[in-house]
């Protein structure tokens, strides 16, 4: 340390154990202190998640990290109708090819995310005996405003949008709130 410009000192650490002798209080002091030196260094670089992501590609921490649009379904796989349907409509004319979503994003008249309309609504709307909706426009029972990721943003963001709002569907719009896609908790 006296050759050091900069000197990190932990002090005296009597290790853990009866006897003390094996590196355990240290060894792990050590480590507390090398993240520590790592997390300032990589804010003071303004290192971003997605330089960790090029760094990191495989495994858990690099998926998460990837961008929405590489995970999202889109284009055929998309489930859109228009909010003036009826739920008869949105169901029989929304099927596409492949697995299919749990929901239907619903667009106004402008193309614009008007809201969703998902399995547990349909659900919701057979165990209430209410099958009369069925041939009554979506709007009146769809989820307006829904919660959405912008479709430049990480997975990371929509993992934890699922996660603390407890749904499994997430549409993926664009700047103008246009549906570009949508993150279904079975595809991550």
């Amino acid at each position: 340390s006296r050759a050091a410009d900069v000197t990190l000192c932990l002090g005296r650490l009597p290790e853990a154990g009866a006897h003390g002798l094996a590196p355990s209080t240290s060894t792990a002091a050590m480590l507390a202190l090398g993240d520590a030196l790592a997390l300032v260094a990589c804010e003071a670089r303004g290192f971003t998640p997605e330089q960790f992501a090029v760094c990191h590609p495989a495994g858990s921490l690099g998926e998460r990290l990837r961008p929405i649009r590489e995970v999202m379904r889109s284009g055929d796989q998309l489930r859109l109708a228009s909010e003036d349907s009826t739920i008869r409509e949105v169901l029989t004319q929304s099927s596409r090819p492949g697995r299919r979503t749990g929901a239907v994003i619903l667009v106004d008249t402008e193309g614009r995310l008007a809201g969703l309309f998902t399995d547990s609504d349909l659900a919701r709307l057979l165990e209430q005996r209410r099958d009369d909706q069925l041939d009554r426009p979506v709007h009146e029972v769809m989820t307006r405003r829904p919660s959405t990721v912008p479709v430049d943003g990480i997975l990371e963001e929509a993992l934890q949008l699922l996660g603390a709002k407890r749904i499994s569907e997430l549409p993926v719009v664009d700047d103008e709130d246009r549906p570009c896609g949508l993150i279904d908790i079975t595809d991550v």
